[in-house]
């Protein structure tokens, strides 16, 4: 997806998803549709949806697939924009 990706300060990157000059990129990941309202739930409770900083969006991928992925809504304000995120174990 066209975006941007930045280290939140916080210990883990989020991106912003549209206008940006690179493709963000990710990993597509199959959930059991029985459960996917059970395993959407636990992601947004993971990613924070209930802040005022990330969202969960549908976008469509570079590949043509439909996907959901969380994006920053709040400010980026005194974040580093980066070009991938990478673990502290790779740093």
């Amino acid at each position: 997806m066209p975006g941007r990706i930045y280290d939140s300060g916080f210990g883990w990157p989020v991106a912003v998803f549209g206008d940006g000059p690179t493709l963000v990129a990710g990993t597509l990941v199959d959930l059991d549709p029985r459960q996917l309202t059970d395993a959407l739930r636990i992601l947004d409770e993971i990613e924070a949806t209930a802040t005022d900083l990330m969202a969960r969006i549908e976008v469509t991928t570079t590949s043509g697939q439909r996907a959901w992925t969380y994006t920053c809504v709040g400010s980026t304000d005194g974040m580093t924009p980066i070009e991938r995120w990478t673990s502290d174990d790779e740093r």
